[in-house]
Formats: structure tokens, sequence, C-alpha cells
């Protein structure tokens, strides 16, 4: 409107002046070609915890292994938190340093000429600043994180963090760590040497246990054997895989006995969750039946009462939804009064030998047949004279009725 306005002043002035109106000047927009102003695109990497209201924040390299970490002054908290990086945008849980009251913002610099990072940090609610020195204390123990829970011959995997003795981990922790377990059959890591860049921490990705029951993993620097840790791990049965029995010593004919049954895994665990149902062949002998295994046996059962006459026998059994799972045994049935060789008949433990007497007057037979050193009656007994050849003899309960076979 003023242009407009000012061209009009113009041209009346013009007129009086007996001047020839100019023509009115036309707006030619000048046209320049602006450079690219787009904005880069990014991609949601995730929020990761810090203290009470986080309120400034700085980035560095504050342990030292090449990746960026995160150091965050959280106001309510009075605290800072270091988050450390793992180089691929994502940060570590977060560990936490007392500062000031309320503090607003921090920085990172070598403050006392070491080498090693420090943190500065403005305080709003003291009026102070705070110093925190950067400085390694070295570790004094491990920290070892498994699964509680896991089966007998499944991998899993085992994480180990050097800490120092307020529980915050060692970042430039170097040693060599040894690992091993209660479980004879465990696979474990081999010792493997931590580098500046683990952080402090390491995973394990193909630890293994095969022995059920409650079992513990350690690991210990190779150096200094003070700095260790354990994490305890209960380690049920794996699946059924074949059949394992026990069978009484000294069998006698027609004399009742049992034998016990049991359900193994392949690492000889008691399957205690096995419910399938097993078939029982005894050679010579036959069928002798089924059974089908409830809860509450656990993974055993008892063949009870067999009277078998004299001779060797073959017990076979197999799971009747899959003969995989089947085991044998072999045993001897012994023939009525037959002594066992070297034992008793009640005891599976041979006798010990007798020392050589001082006289041949004062000999083990001469002591036995005096009542001196009773036996179990009802047992063959080899006894061993120095004049005679050894006999077996049946102690009845006295020297008067031990008599010779």
């Amino acid at each position: 409107m003023v242009l407009f306005s000012w061209k009009n002043w113009l041209r009346q002035a013009d007129r009086r002046r007996g001047r020839r109106a100019r023509p009115a000047e036309r707006f030619r927009p000048r046209l320049e070609r602006l450079e690219s102003r787009s904005l880069p695109s990014f991609t949601f990497g995730g929020n990761f915890a810090a203290g009470s209201a986080p309120f400034s924040v700085a980035v560095a390299d504050v342990n030292g292994d090449g990746k960026p970490d995160l150091v965050v002054a959280n106001q309510f908290s009075d605290s800072v938190s270091v988050l450390l990086g793992k180089g691929d945008g994502t940060f570590q849980n977060a560990q936490n340093f007392a500062a000031g009251s309320r503090p607003l913002s921090v920085a990172v610099a070598d403050v006392n000429g070491d080498g090693k990072p420090d943190l500065v940090v403005a305080n709003s609610g003291s009026d102070s600043v705070s110093v925190l020195l950067g400085n390694r204390n070295a570790a004094t123990h491990f920290e070892l994180t498994a699964s509680a829970r896991t089966t007998a011959g499944i991998a899993f995997p085992l994480t180990v963090r050097a800490l120092t003795p307020t529980n915050q981990v060692d970042w430039l922790y170097g040693g060599t760590v040894h690992f091993s377990s209660s479980d004879a059959q465990a696979t474990l890591p081999a010792d493997t040497s931590f580098a500046l860049t683990d952080g402090g921490a390491r995973g394990f990705a193909a630890v293994v246990l095969r022995t059920a029951g409650d079992q513990t993993i350690t690991a210990t620097d190779t150096v200094t054997g003070s700095v260790m840790g354990s994490v305890l791990v209960t380690v049920t049965p794996a699946a059924a895989d074949h059949l394992a029995f026990t069978v009484p010593v000294n069998l006698m004919a027609g004399v009742p006995f049992d034998i016990l049954v049991t359900v193994q895994d392949a690492f000889n665990n008691m399957a205690t969750g096995y419910l399938g149902t097993l078939d029982f062949t005894l050679s010579p002998g036959g069928d002798l039946g089924n059974y089908t295994f409830t809860a509450t046996d656990q993974g055993q059962h008892t063949l009870a009462g067999l009277v078998l006459d004299a001779g060797n026998y073959m017990l076979a059994g197999s799971d009747v939804a899959n003969p995989a799972i089947s085991g044998t045994v072999s045993f001897t049935v012994n023939p009525p009064g037959a002594p066992p060789p070297g034992r008793s008949g009640k005891s599976p433990a041979p006798w010990a030998t007798p020392t050589r007497p001082a006289s041949p007057a004062d000999n083990l037979w001469a002591a036995l047949s005096a009542g001196q050193d009773p036996l179990e009656p009802g047992c063959w007994h080899r006894i061993v004279r120095w004049s005679v050849q050894s006999t077996w003899y049946n102690w009845d309960g006295g020297p008067a009725r031990m008599a010779s076979r």
C-alpha cells in the first residue's frame, strides 16, 4: 500500500511540473537457487535407565576401550550415572557415583594429568563443583550369572564380571580366568584372558552340566586365586535313555529276592519324570509282565519276591512304546547251601586273612573251637588251619557243632 501511494505521488508531481507521466515500473522477482537443507533421518535406539531426573549428559570414552560412553548428571538423586557403551549404539546398565546436591551438568576431562578421565559436576543445590577422579579399583571377586535351572546335557549361557570391593565393574581387568565345577561331567569354557575391550565382563555360551542336582560353577583368576566367584545351578534329569538293574549278591535257590529297576537318562541320572510302561523278560523263565510307572515311582520300580532255581539267568526290560529305552542284567543263583568263593553266605565282604599265630597250639582253629571268636550262625566260612588244607566249615553257633563240608 505504501509503495503504490509513493508512485501516485510521483505522477502528481510530474503533472504539476508539466512533465509526461512515467510509465509504471514492473516488479520483476529474482529467483536464486538455494542449497539443500534436508534433515538426516534417525532410528530409535532405545531408552537406558539413569538416575532420578537426569538433567544433562556428556559423551566420552571413560574406560579406554575405544567405545563412547554416557555420563549423566541426575538432579534429584544427587549422583552421576556412567553407562558404558557396547559400540553398537547400546549401553550397559548404569553405575552411579555420588555428587553434590542437585547436579545439573557434567564434563569429562583429565584434571590431574594421570592419563585417566575424570568427572567434573556442577551442583546447583550446594553451590559447588564435584570432582570425581578416575581411578582403577582392582577386581577382588567375580560375579557369575547363569540360569537357575537347566536340563542335563543342554548348553546355557554364563556371564562373568570382575568386581571391585564396592561391587563396581573393574573396567580394566585383564586377568585370565579358569573354570571348574562340582559336576565331573561338565563342559566348561577353556581358560580365558580378558581384554581391555571386554570392559571387565565376558559372556560364554557353551556351558553344559550333566549330573542331576545342585551343581556349582566357579571362576578363578589364574594368578590371584582369591579373586573368584561361583554360581549355583540346579540340573534336572534329561529324558529316559536306558535301564539299570541292581541285583543282590549271593543268591540262593528257593530263597526270595528283589531286583531294583532304575530308568536313567543318557548321563546315568535317575529319570525321575519317566511315566512309561516297561516289559520284563527272564531267560530262562519267560515273560514277567509289564509295569507302568507313576509320578511317585520317581523312575524306580522293584521286581519283588523272585524265587528261582539254581542256574544262570538274564533279565531284560524295554519300554513298550520306545524299545530303545532298554537294558539287561545277568546273574547267577547258587544251589542251596553252596558257599560263595571267599565270602560268607550272608555278607558281601570277604573275611580278613588271619595273622599267623605265635605257636601251633595258639591258632585260629583252636580259637574258634574254644569259642573265643564266634562267627555268624548259619553261614559258611573258610577256616585256614596251619597244619591242614583249608576247608569250608559251617558255623552253627558253637565249636562242637562246626561241621566240615
